[in-house]
């Protein structure tokens, strides 16, 4: 229970609380129209913001094929489990859970079907046998030689 008022009060209450100070403030000097025209830009370049460095966040590594033509991305699927406080021995990079995307020439071809902890990722590219194993049972079968 103490986790979780801690989490409220960190998260909800005092950024809020922040903001409605800020506003005030800003309030006195500027007034009430610029206020509202600079809360609003500064929202939306937030959300941008925000929506582009979750993107890049979700992305844990990258492998390229021999042959250059192939990339198997491995993403994380659960974002916001990093900002969770966890006990030592929880929540590292091996205790993620994600996915593998197959990419070629930019676009995306495959993407695994389920979930698997990063600590099970293997890459192993067979170009013989057009196939790329992301674990050591899932694999994807590859356009082209």
């Amino acid at each position: 229970m103490d986790l979780l008022i801690y989490l409220i009060f960190k998260y909800i209450i005092f950024p809020i609380g922040i903001i409605i100070t800020v506003f005030f403030i800003l309030k006195k000097i500027f007034g009430i129209k610029v206020v509202k025209i600079i809360f609003i830009v500064f929202s939306v370049f937030l959300l941008i913001i925000g929506m582009y460095i979750s993107k890049k966040m979700r992305t844990i590594s990258s492998h390229k094929s021999p042959n250059n033509k192939y990339e198997l991305v491995i993403k994380q699927t659960e974002l916001y489990s990093n900002y969770i406080p966890k006990m030592p021995g929880q929540g590292g990079l091996s205790d993620r859970s994600v996915i593998a995307i197959l990419k070629h020439k930019g676009k995306e071809i495959h993407r695994s079907e389920e979930n698997f902890l990063y600590q099970s990722l293997y890459v192993e590219w067979n170009l013989k046998q057009n196939e790329v194993h992301y674990t050591k049972i899932e694999y994807f079968n590859l356009l082209e030689n």
